[in-house]
């Protein structure tokens, strides 16, 4: 049944009544849509209105050599007034012929944006579209993706699409709210599997080669969630209950896929779901696709989710990454029910879709598999990033207006992921896990097949928990920022006489937030530090009393979240500030370890700790931590990720080469590099912290004897107990010899690619041939800047994210003037995701003042930038000013040592 929506009527009426009316209005109507990528809020809403009962009845021609495929849309929808023209987006594909209600169009209406319909070709009712178009297959892995594996030349195709890319397969309503039925028919080569929504029906008997598949007619979901898979995957079949199951993957890495657990996770994940949303699995069938080439994790399809290689090891699975692997199963099952079978009207509520799988996947880990460390993982994954970007220029609102698709597109973000997710674990905690369960229960009972707003699913939870959530509505979705705690407290004769919790508001933060949350209290016993007391408080003023510690003995370290159940931004006093630098290792809960490390990064970064007194901790803490959790958040704080060039680490905020300081650097890298080879040599044979240990010291081998032991390595020459490097760990290995200039750089590289002639193999011979310290940087850089390049973004992608390692900010400096002044033209023809990766990976940002006046200077003249480049550069912007903070702290630790001497 249609139900109208309230923002929307208003939308329509308006757009309705026209400009004439309104003296003030200078804008063209809804009905007249700009020839431009992407599709505006309103004229969605405004389209919704007019369009309903949506039905498509599509077929496709899949080739193994043609560079396009072609295909038939048939569309029947209910139109309420025909007064208006209406639009079928379709992006830079061909139409061959186009029929409305059995008239031929011509000339075609198209601008490879959208089509057109003129009213006269439209009637209230019912109306049939019949569209004959070809498209080219997807370079970029936006629509359909057709990929020819370098090792068997099998083909493998798959599409994916979200927020605004199922248009690039097939003219359709590309928006959330118009959720329509499919029924599908795909000719193809007999010997690809072809998938879709639902199981087919019916494949045809072989002919000249080629087979049909006919699937029947799907429920109801919304475009960007359509999914047409098709090549000669390699097929596993197994069962959830009565629900079928099936994994697929490239033949070329079937051997390094473990199989049952995939399986095994999936089923945990069903038994899990139906069970805490009270409502069995909503659609037929359920496969999963490990794909190459895919942009991001994965992406929740109906009844056929597509996953990145990424989650596919070459060796031994560390348990991190088996948890990791879990962790996205569950996270896009999870979508099946909370953004699928309800999905959210427009992208303004894209976070009710990832900040709830999210948060859903991590009580699923702790409450379904073998795992344990949900919340230590949760902590370093999901609720790091939302901080981070929560503490940039460019933070915004959980729940953010979204104007149009390439707008939404940058809010794939650590807000809506992270911070969303903590918010609704916070929120959790504060209503209580029964009352939360059943709320969500209510709301997507309520709304099966719907779309949804906000106000639909906070209904729910007040229904169910007898709590108004205006105010943390109010407080947590539609305000920006986050606030700062930290606990003030009196003790007179070693007992305490006062005690408050204290809430900074950055930005201007209003309205103020509230929290349920844990303080803990620690004594030291004997120079040990001990947990003496928790309590748990709601916190919704800028000072909360706590009558109830008085009379406790005073503490040496008060722990102001503790159980990290509050999304905050923890301050110390300075007593306890004072006392965890001294006694961190006593902290036995792993949580409370790395949130005292992000603390002290944090301080870092803000120009409150010397980055030495930091390195200092991390010489001190790090050989004794034994969470490879925890380790593995401190090697990132040490050399950042390889796919994240400009992420703040040590290595970029150390001085360099030529610049001042830079013995002192010189002797903590040395240092540390040594404490990486005598843990990888003591560790337990096979052991994760081994593996941990190998992958720093591959990361810190910047002597001419750690690197010597690399090749030794790599050579077999130096053999560690119980460890074997895997294919991947000897391309590490290249890559950083590559990235240090080795004298013998090409020669390891061949050797490793006939060795290794796999896609990945390829992909890290190109990453490993940019990275090395040339001039040959610019010759790089004009392959990736050329419009015409026939190379696929994800081999683009890996150059850019290697063309200049940390060590290399000399040569990052030098690419400025090229990269801004050819920056114009690629805003011009290259689409959003090519952007996003060109922009992160090599603005030329080099803690230096110019590369601040560099970005600056840019932007001032530059006010109708993309968003996806506006905030990647706003954002470099800022680290680089972070960086230069940093340094100049530095420095004058220098000068004043300096000073000291003489």
């Amino acid at each position: 049944m249609f139900k109208p929506y309230t923002r929307g009527v208003i939308v329509m009426l308006v757009a309705l009544l026209g400009c004439s009316l309104f003296s003030s209005c200078s804008r063209p109507p809804l009905h007249e849509r700009a020839s431009k990528k992407g599709l505006m809020e309103e004229q969605a809403r405004f389209r919704a209105q007019l369009i309903h009962n949506i039905r498509y009845d599509l077929s496709f021609s899949l080739d193994a050599e043609k560079g396009d495929f072609s295909g038939k849309a048939k569309a029947a929808f209910r139109l309420r007034s025909k007064e208006y023209p209406i639009t079928l987006d379709f992006a830079d594909g061909q139409i061959v012929s186009l029929t409305v209600n059995e008239k031929n169009v011509t000339p075609i209406p198209y601008n490879r944006l959208f089509l057109t319909l003129a009213p006269e070709f439209l009637k209230e009712g019912e109306n049939r579209i019949i569209i004959e178009f070809t498209h080219p297959y997807s370079q970029t892995g936006a629509g359909l993706y057709r990929f020819k594996d370098p090792q068997d030349q099998r083909l493998y195709l798959y599409t994916d699409f979200e927020p605004f890319d199922a248009n690039r397969l097939f003219p359709c309503f590309d928006q959330p709210d118009l959720k329509a039925s499919y029924t599908v028919s795909v000719e193809a080569p007999s010997t690809w599997q072809v998938i879709s929504s639902v199981r087919e029906e019916e494949i045809s008997p072989e002919q000249n080669g080629r087979k049909t598949w006919r699937f029947p007619k799907s429920s109801l979901f919304s475009t960007y969630l359509f999914p047409l898979h098709a090549g000669e995957y390699k097929t596993w079949e197994s069962q959830a209950d009565s629900i079928p199951l099936r994994l697929f993957a490239r033949q070329s890495i079937a051997p390094y896929v473990e199989v049952e657990e995939w399986f095994k996770i999936t089923r945990q994940g069903f038994t899990f779901y139906q069970t805490y949303f009270d409502i069995p699995y909503p659609f037929k069938k359920y496969d999963q696709l490990i794909v190459p080439d895919f942009n991001s994790g994965a992406m929740e399809n109906i009844g056929a989710v597509t996953f990145s290689e990424r989650y596919v090891e070459r060796g031994k699975s560390t348990e991190k990454q088996r948890e990791k692997k879990a962790s996205v199963i569950l996270h896009e099952m999870s979508h099946m029910w909370f953004g699928n079978l309800v999905t959210m009207r427009w992208w303004n509520d894209l976070w009710l879709n990832e900040s709830f799988a999210t948060y859903l996947a991590t009580l699923a880990i702790e409450g379904a598999t073998e795992f344990k460390n949900g919340w230590l993982s949760f902590l370093e994954s999901y609720k790091h990033w939302g901080y981070y970007e929560d503490d940039l220029t460019t933070h915004h609102p959980v729940e953010v207006a979204s104007p149009d698709t390439e707008q939404a597109f940058t809010y794939f973000d650590g807000i809506t992921y992270g911070k969303g997710a903590s918010l609704l674990k916070q929120l959790d905690f504060y209503l209580g896990s029964n009352k939360f369960r059943e709320g969500v229960r209510k709301y997507l009972k309520e709304n099966q097949y719907e779309n949804t707003e906000r106000e639909s699913f906070l209904s729910a939870l007040e229904a169910s928990s007898g709590v108004s959530l205006k105010r943390w509505t109010e407080a947590w979705l539609t305000t920006e920022g986050i606030s700062l705690l930290q606990a003030s407290y009196r003790c007179e004769g070693g007992k305490i006489r006062e005690f408050s919790l204290n809430q900074g508001y950055p930005f201007n933060r209003a309205p103020k937030p509230v929290h349920r949350l844990q303080i803990a209290l620690f004594g030291l016993n004997q120079g040990v530090l001990n947990l003496q007391k928790v309590v748990t408080t709601l916190a919704n003023s800028p000072k909360t009393p706590l009558s109830e510690l008085q009379g406790e003995s005073c503490p040496a370290f008060v722990f102001p979240n503790f159980g990290d159940h509050a999304y905050v931004k923890m301050q110390l006093d300075p007593q306890s500030l004072t006392t965890i630098k001294k006694h961190l290792s006593d902290l036995t809960d792993p949580l409370s370890r790395m949130m005292i490390w992000q603390l002290f990064w944090n301080l870092v970064r803000e120009g409150e700790m010397p980055l030495f007194e930091f390195t200092s901790l991390l010489l001190e803490y790090l050989p004794q931590e034994t969470e490879v959790r925890i380790l593995s958040d401190l090697g990132s704080k040490i050399y950042g990720s390889q796919n994240r060039p400009l992420e703040a680490n040590l290595l970029l905020y150390l001085p360099q080469a030529g610049e001042e300081g830079f013995k002192t650097t010189e002797a903590i890298l040395k240092k540390l590099e040594e404490i990486a080879w005598l843990h990888l040599l003591s560790a337990t044979a096979g052991s994760d912290h081994q593996k941990f240990w190998f992958d720093s010291y591959v990361r810190l081998a910047l002597s001419s004897k750690a690197k010597e032991n690399l090749k030794k390595i790599l050579a077999e020459k130096i053999k560690l107990s119980g460890f074997t490097p895997d294919q991947d760990r000897r391309w590490a290995i290249v890559l950083e010899l590559n990235a240090a200039g080795h004298a013998e750089q090409e020669l390891l590289l061949e050797e490793e690619l006939k060795r290794d002639p796999s896609e990945q193999g390829q992909k890290m011979a190109l990453a490993s041939r940019a990275a090395r310290p040339t001039t040959s940087k610019r010759e790089w850089l004009e392959k990736i800047l050329s419009p015409d390049d026939s190379m696929t973004l994800a081999r683009q992608r890996i150059v850019m994210e290697h063309l200049f390692p940390a060590q290399q900010k000399k040569l990052r400096g030098e690419s400025a003037s090229l990269f801004f002044e050819k920056l114009p033209t690629l805003i011009e023809k290259r689409d959003s995701l090519f952007m996003r990766s060109f922009v992160r990976s090599l603005v030329p940002a080099v803690c230096t003042e110019k590369s601040s006046q560099e970005i600056s200077g840019f932007l001032q003249k530059s006010p109708e930038l993309p968003p996806t480049v506006l905030k990647g550069l706003q954002e470099a912007y800022q680290e680089n000013e972070r960086c230069r903070t940093v340094q100049k702290r530095l420095l004058s630790t220098f000068s004043s040592l300096s000073g000291a001497k003489h």
